[in-house]
């Protein structure tokens, strides 16, 4: 195991050591256990079920996007590398482990990174541009809203918008402008030599060459579909609604009333917003805190807690726990593949 992997781990820990501490610090065990014990199985079941959805959404962005661009790839492999996308991106800082990790394991999937990129671009654009272009505009408009619950947050809204902003313009860049994008790839390349980690310099500067003119290739064939990025953040769009349904299902899983689902749907909106780029892994302790303030009003004292153990524990921890099983299973996946192209004597 590297040094950067190591690291990245034991931060992980300690954040989530540090939440776990802040959240249950001088709180009744007893009492959480038993509100959690009242809530109704059903409602759990479909919370759970919201969060499979939300992992399958990117899935099925990931194979239209390949089925549009002539690569064959079976759905289970798809949702296998959107689970890992999810999986790395909840323990990495900014949700930045991810896409790289897709990446890589799409090549072994043989899927060159010429193809790759650009999708895995487009869908984190998508995906970004739905808090972006759907939640701000909903959250600034409905004054009410913000004034009653999000006052006390509004200072992590505005920054986690505006990160986010700034995201989308740098991989809109990255995606449209080609040699904005061979710029980043040679800076890199450079980086990776003064680390001792590039050794044949003029063998992998070729292979960059070549594989940027294959990026130009995809980009101009994305530049003439614009409404492959239609579908794709429309796919979103459903995706996050899903996500933000798990607080609901938890919400009627106390059999709780008075609250609308568009509300509660708005009020989650507000929190991944606000947390999305922040630098902590998965967003954990800004996420806590958030929940804690926001929907202290829906929730009441009594349930607050167990609502925020259920929420976070399906739409956080749950994703961690299916993604670290799609990261297990690949392996298998890739053997497979490899057992094929010996049998074969070729790429699949």
């Amino acid at each position: 195991m590297n040094k950067s992997r190591l690291f990245k781990i034991l931060f992980f820990i300690l954040v989530f050591v540090i939440t776990i501490h802040s959240v249950f610090y001088g709180e009744n065990i007893q009492t959480i256990l038993s509100a959690l014990q009242g809530t109704k199985p059903t409602w759990i079941l479909l919370a759970c079920l919201c969060m499979v959805i939300f992992i399958w959404g990117e899935a099925a962005s990931i194979k239209y996007l390949l089925y549009k661009l002539n690569v064959s790839l079976g759905w289970m492999k798809c949702f296998i590398i959107s689970g890992i996308g999810f999986f790395y991106n909840a323990i990495t800082p900014s949700a930045t482990g991810g896409q790289p990790m897709q990446l890589y394991y799409l090549k072994k999937m043989n899927v060159p990174y010429s193809v790759s990129t650009p999708i895995v671009l487009i869908i984190t654009i998508a995906y970004k541009m739905v808090l972006i272009g759907v939640g701000l505009p909903i959250l600034l408009l409905n004054k009410s809203l913000f004034g009653s619950y999000l006052q006390d947050v509004h200072f992590l809204l505005y920054l986690g918008m505006a990160l986010n902003i700034g995201c989308v313009l740098m991989m809109s860049t990255m995606l449209f402008h080609i040699s904005f994008a061979n710029h980043i790839a040679q800076a890199i390349l450079k980086v990776l030599v003064k680390l001792h980690l590039v050794r044949n310099f003029a063998k992998i500067q070729d292979r960059l060459s070549k594989s940027m003119e294959q990026y130009r290739e995809t980009s101009i064939v994305i530049k003439g579909k614009m409404h492959l990025f239609l579908v794709v953040f429309l796919i979103s769009l459903v995706q996050r609604i899903f996500y933000f349904l798990i607080t609901w299902c938890i919400y009627k899983a106390f059999d709780l009333q008075g609250t609308s689902i568009f509300n509660i749907i708005v009020l989650q909106l507000a929190i991944s917003a606000a947390v999305d780029m922040l630098p902590f892994p998965g967003g954990m302790g800004i996420s806590e805190f958030m929940f804690k303030r926001i929907f202290q009003p829906i929730f009441g004292v009594t349930l607050l807690l167990p609502a925020m153990v259920l929420v976070r524990g399906i739409g956080f921890y749950g994703q961690i726990f299916l993604g670290g099983l799609c990261t297990i299973m690949v392996f298998f996946v890739l053997r497979h593949f490899k057992k094929k192209q010996q049998k074969t004597g070729k790429m699949i």
